[in-house]
């Protein structure tokens, strides 16, 4: 489970990134 969130976490990292990029 805290593999999962953590995975989750990473994610929604570089999708911020991504936004912040554009």
């Amino acid at each position: 489970m805290s593999k999962l969130s953590k995975i989750l976490g990473i994610i929604q990292n570089i999708n911020q990134v991504r936004i912040y990029r554009m």
